[in-house]
């Protein structure tokens, strides 16, 4: 009778052990249901891009484009107007607001980063630059801007001008309209000018 006690034991000790792991909770703690997210992020979700990852002093210009805008890419040699809000990187101050401004794209009438960091952008576009302070007002500074300051600029590109009329009306800045007025009454009487001086 002991023997078959002994032989029973094995038996009953294998069924409890299986009901137990029947009806126990899964080991796991994190319960999703089917219709939550996985929980392994993409490759992509961890790419930082070098703009968000841009650091005080790394002296590389970096740029984002938040609206493309419409038509050519603006080049070396086209005259911008260009509406931008200047902050200091990281602490967002703001040394320049809403300040409308009319330049040469590559002509050294900017300081480097508005050069470089301008190239490519369109009309109607929004680019947000952060400058390194070597391709800005570097460690002079100047009345609003402490020496060596990181700079970040939000852009909105308002026209692009590449040909004659087209760069001296941009240069009229917030005149246009009066310096257009002022060129066709020049066109409406030049002839009876020549009359005169003839």
């Amino acid at each position: 009778q002991n023997h078959n006690a002994k032989m029973k034991l094995p038996l009953l000790l294998a069924v409890l052990f299986t009901q137990a792991f029947a009806f126990a909770p899964p080991l796991s703690t994190n319960r999703r249901s089917a219709s939550q997210s996985p929980i392994f992020l993409s490759a992509e979700a961890d790419v930082v891009s070098p703009f968000d990852a841009y650091q005080q002093g790394q002296g590389t210009l970096v740029y984002k484009d938040e609206v493309v805008g419409t038509g050519e890419d603006a080049k070396a040699g086209d005259v911008m107007t260009v509406s931008m809000v200047g902050k200091l990187y990281p602490s967002g101050q703001q040394f320049a607001k809403n300040e409308e401004f009319v330049f040469e794209l590559g002509a050294g009438k900017a300081f480097p980063g508005f050069d470089k960091g301008m190239l490519g952008s369109k009309v109607g576009g929004k680019r947000i630059l952060r400058v390194p302070p070597v391709l800005a007002f570097g460690d002079r500074g100047n009345t609003k801007v402490p020496p060596n300051a990181d700079l970040q600029f939000e852009c909105e590109v308002k026209g692009i001008a590449n040909g004659q009329v087209e760069v001296m009306l941009a240069n009229l800045g917030s005149d246009r309209l009066a310096g257009m007025g002022l060129m066709v009454l020049l066109l409406a009487i030049s002839p009876k000018l020549g009359e005169i001086f003839h």
